[in-house]
């Protein structure tokens, strides 16, 4: 396998490498240690926005995958990967649950010939680690020039989805070219504390995408409104230089 297997790895700050075993993380340390006292908010190891992306010339591919967590809200609301050659869905693979920490495999068999631009989606609601890739001789995909930022909670997160390509933020980010990264944890309020201005990625374009949880959690409009300022102000200074989107949640008058 090529030194440079580390690099098919998108939407990740980093990739822990443990014996051959590669774990991605969206979130950096400070933001990992936040959420560890933030028990309403369990979700932030999960592999939302984390993809592998890679051109081969093979017609099939595998790789091995074992999960730590997985978050289901509802009956079939399973994780899965996606996977993608050339734009076009070949396969959604569920994981197969009751099964934490074991060795687990996906194999994919790939439309067309020749080489194609193959995407693997993670699962936007479990905590996954993969191991044995199998992608033969593959190149590097170029980052793109537009970067996606997304703040948000469970709806950005894609938390009670299934298929992990389908969420808004991976629809947006396709529509438009664009690599994203995907900091969106469920159970999120306006915090300021959760923007890290240490983040080591340059942006083009962010979205802001919180305000259920803090009706239904804070409920004292005036705190809920001094945090928003406080929020959008620090987005405001880092991001200066760049488009940003605010999404405000839908209420009833």
């Amino acid at each position: 396998m090529s030194a440079d297997i580390l690099k098919i790895f998108k939407g990740a700050v980093r990739v822990d490498k443990n014996g051959g075993v590669y774990t991605p993380y969206r979130l950096t340390n400070a933001q990992l240690e936040r959420y560890e006292k933030k028990p309403l908010c369990p979700f932030s190891k999960a592999s939302a926005g984390i993809k592998m992306e890679f051109i081969t010339d093979r017609d099939e591919i595998s790789f091995g995958y074992s999960y730590k967590c997985v978050w289901t809200h509802f009956d079939g609301n399973v994780p899965t990967f996606d996977i993608y050659a050339d734009g076009v869905l070949q396969k959604i693979a569920n994981i197969e649950m009751n099964k934490p920490n074991e060795r687990l495999y996906i194999n994919a068999r790939l439309c067309g010939g020749g080489e194609k631009c193959v995407t693997v989606y993670f699962p936007h609601n479990a905590f996954v680690s993969v191991f044995d890739i199998d992608i033969g001789n593959f190149k590097c995909i170029p980052e793109r020039r537009r970067k996606l930022l997304v703040y948000g909670d469970s709806v950005s997160q894609g938390l009670m989805g299934n298929t992990s390509s389908v969420s808004y933020v991976e629809n947006y980010a396709r529509f438009f070219d664009m690599d994203v990264l995907n900091l969106s944890v469920g159970g999120e309020v306006f915090d300021e504390e959760a923007i890290d201005e240490n983040l080591c990625y340059l942006p083009t374009d962010v979205i802001v995408a919180l305000g259920i949880n803090d009706a239904a959690m804070i409920t004292d409009f005036d705190v809920i409104g001094e945090n928003i300022k406080k929020y959008l102000a620090k987005i405001n200074r880092i991001y200066k230089k760049c488009f940003v989107t605010v999404i405000a949640p839908t209420v009833q008058l």
